[in-house]
């Protein structure tokens, strides 16, 4: 039973992500590494990662940060082909540069302006691992529109 309702609320997450049910109310995504959802005139793709957290169980003078690449890719051919880098963390490099919240960033794509919110990055990374694969990650974005 639980691992019913756990595959229910990862498929209602990903029917939320279709481009048709972005809006002014915020919808909460699940994406996979180099997994694409689309965005109207555009596909969005989970492109990189880069994970300096600091491992569960260890001590560590700061708690690091994870930074997360989006690709935004025109279906069109005269629209540009965007980048959007999300932060969680210690985003020291990113808040210099005048950034105040590195998790969230407005996007204007084919005249509609897009708010992305990084909520989370899984999976966290442990000291009882080997270093983690990219392909196993996941990030959890809130969309929407804004005016």
């Amino acid at each position: 039973m639980k691992n019913f309702a756990l595959i229910l609320g990862v498929g209602v997450m990903i029917f939320a992500c279709k481009s048709d049910r972005i809006g002014s109310k915020p919808v909460e995504c699940i994406v996979e590494y180099r997994e694409s959802i689309s965005l109207k005139k555009y596909s969005m793709t989970f492109s990189e990662i880069e994970d300096g957290r600091c491992p569960e169980n260890a001590n560590c003078f700061t708690g690091g940060s994870v930074y997360t690449d989006l690709k935004f890719t025109s279906t069109k051919s005269d629209l540009p082909d965007r980048q959007l880098k999300l932060c969680l963390g210690d985003c020291f490099d990113l808040r210099k540069s005048g950034i105040g919240k590195p998790q969230v960033a407005n996007i204007v794509l084919d005249g509609t302006k897009y708010l992305f919110t990084l909520l989370e990055a899984n999976p966290y990374p442990a000291t009882s691992e080997a270093a983690q694969q990219k392909d196993k990650y996941e990030i959890k974005l809130k969309i929407q529109t804004t005016p």
